[in-house]
């Protein structure tokens, strides 16, 4: 429960907790400081007693501009942002990205955005195409790079109103936990045969140390079908569940919260709690272990928005960073305990399972960083939460049979890192990632491991301003005891690695193989047309038959005017599930989405 109370401890106990909670050893830690601090610093020695007695003044001030005292919202996962800032990393202009661990908050992306400009991203003369890349981003992070250089941390805004239609042709697949899905990483947006709208806005707001954020939206989706009777027997025998009924879903219109969170930061510590998402790998088209291919988590979360410097001989490790956090999921329907089988088809469980996750980083170099991470699900009807069971679930090393009292929870442990290739700095970064369900870590049981692996290119020889990127891996873990969806499952907690019934990792499934493909070209900074393709296969030993899953898409992205964005995907897909049916299916998807920026909103100019 110590976690729970970070908030109200001095730092060094929250480095303490997280540090007990990772299994490392309690060494003393010291801030990195980042490229705006130390520019501050400089600019403060050289201002002389002017600049002296103005710091003096603002340290009286609740708003002072100190950055490690700066509250920041997060940006979302799915905003151009990070690929621009990807980009500026691959090519060499930002050293301190920590690309397995996002999202970023606005003030991180503001410290990157002037380390790029300290190595000259912003010179003509160094690359037009970088210094069009940092143009934009420049100005979309202008209040926050303002702050950095000694602004008040005030103020609150209408970030965007947006609006989207998808609308799909033919049926689409739309149960990634027992077979795949047409569209994903949508953070488990329900869509069906038809018509689908999601209109929503965000908004956020800064006061010192204290920031807030909501991204709501009116989802309307097309009606979904029942499963057909042999997917739902196959179903019951291999999870050891009751036989579902044919529950199909009518078209609903409802209102969500996506990201919706409070937070606090101290010491560059921020701890936020609500609705929130997590990617936690390097790779574009999946994360193995947390994605947004599902509807984000209520959790309690605590992040360095900073890196750290070890001390002595670990400082080898080069800048470290550390996010944590507590949650509880949601639609959760079957759990096994003592109490025997919980649960029933299309009913929640009253007792929802928690979640706690935890992820270190490092960055060696500047070229190589590396991350280990874990989850476990535990607690839920049968398992009360207590701080005992809390306690067992973090550092407990043992495991028990299906339903034991003393069940310590499904533990799951990651890897993964990114290395730009020697030679090929400019042109070419490796990166992989692995996860491995009750084993310690995917390096030791590589194995017994799902991989994602992928080769990213951030320029293409004489065509500046076309990008690649290649993925590929699998959950089909190549070993007997792991066959019939063993990953992404327990005998325990029924109900799997979900949150309201869709896949919290990756879209291959609990026994798959997927590969994904990009060809994106950059007509401007902010304006890109892209080729994507995706292939995704399904083991016979999982489902009747196996399946297949062939996409190829067309996307575009353009910024009509500096406050209105227009978005489009042509997607046409080919299945081939033969327990779901007996003939290939074709569906055609169209969406489109429009976006206004307002730039509506109150801040403090000094």
């Amino acid at each position: 429960m110590r976690l729970l109370r970070i908030s109200a401890r001095r730092n060094k106990a929250a480095i303490l907790c997280l540090v007990i909670s990772l299994g490392l050893p309690a060494a003393q830690c010291q801030t990195v400081e980042t490229v705006s601090q130390v520019q501050d610093s400089s600019q403060s020695q050289q201002g002389g007693s002017a600049g002296q007695e103005k710091q003096s003044s603002e340290k009286a001030d609740y708003f002072r501009p100190d950055p490690g005292y700066m509250g920041s919202s997060y940006v979302v996962t799915d905003s151009w942002i990070y690929p621009a800032l990807e980009r500026l990393a691959a090519l060499g202009y930002i050293e301190n990205a920590f690309m397995g661990q996002r999202p970023w908050t606005r003030m991180q992306c503001a410290a990157l955005l002037r380390e790029a400009k300290d190595n000259n991203a912003d010179d003509p003369a160094e690359d037009p195409v970088v210094q069009e890349i940092y143009n934009a981003l420049a100005t979309e992070f202008a209040l926050e790079s303002g702050r950095l250089d000694g602004a008040h941390n005030l103020g609150v805004r209408l970030e965007s109103l947006y609006a989207r239609v998808t609308g799909i042709s033919g049926q689409p697949l739309t149960n990634g936990f027992e077979a795949g899905q047409t569209i994903i990483n949508d953070y488990g947006r329900r869509y069906g045969e038809g018509g689908n709208v999601y209109s929503g806005l965000t908004a956020d707001a800064v006061a010192g140390p204290f920031t807030f954020y909501v991204r709501g939206e009116d989802q309307y989706s097309s009606s979904i079908p029942a499963l057909p009777l042999s997917l739902r027997q196959t179903i019951a025998q291999r999870d050891s569940v009751p036989l579902s009924p044919a529950i199909s879903y009518l078209a609903t219109d409802r209102f969500r919260l996506l990201d919706a969170y409070a937070g606090v930061t101290v010491r560059n510590w921020q701890l936020s709690y609500g609705r929130q998402t997590l990617w936690w790998g390097p790779d574009q088209g999946t994360s193995l272990m947390f994605s947004n291919n599902a509807e984000p988590i209520n959790m309690l979360r605590i992040d360095r928005v900073a890196p750290i410097n070890l001390p002595s001989i670990l400082k080898l490790l080069g800048p470290m960073r550390i996010q944590a956090f507590v949650g509880r999921l949601a639609g959760y329907e079957f759990i096994l305990s003592p109490l025997g089988l919980s649960g029933a088809w299309g009913r929640p469980l009253r007792d929802q399972p928690f979640i706690h996750g935890e992820k270190i980083s490092f960055k060696p170099t500047a070229n190589f960083e590396f991350g280990f991470f874990r989850d476990t699900i535990f607690a839920g009807t049968g398992y009360p939460f207590t701080s005992r069971s809390f306690a067992r679930s973090l550092f407990s090393l043992g495991n028990t049979i299906a339903g034991a009292p003393n069940k310590p929870g499904d533990r799951d442990s990651g890897f993964d890192f990114s290395y730009r290739i020697p030679k090929l700095r400019k042109w070419l970064t490796f990166y992989a990632e692995g996860y491995s369900d009750d084993e310690i870590s995917p390096v030791a049981y590589s194995d017994r491991s799902q991989w994602y692996a992928g080769l990213y290119m951030p320029r293409v020889p004489r065509l500046s301003k076309l990008d690649v990127r290649v993925e590929g891996g699998y959950t089909d873990v190549p070993l007997p005891q792991y066959d019939h969806g063993a990953n992404y499952f327990d005998a325990t907690f029924r109900s799997g690695h979900t949150n309201q019934g869709n896949l919290l990792g990756s879209w291959m499934g609990r026994q798959g193989q997927g590969a994904q493909g990009w060809a994106t070209y950059h007509l401007t900074a902010r304006n890109f047309i892209q080729v994507y393709v995706r292939h995704q296969k399904v083991s016979q030993h999982f489902i009747p038959g196996g399946g297949t899953i062939t996409d190829g898409a067309l996307n575009s992205d353009f910024l009509i005017r500096p406050t209105l964005g227009f978005s489009t995907s042509v997607q046409y897909e080919k299945w081939t599930y033969p327990v779901l049916s007996s003939v290939p299916r074709t569906p055609f998807t169209v969406t489109v989405q429009l976006t206004y920026w307002p730039h509506v909103g109150v801040h403090s100019k000094d």
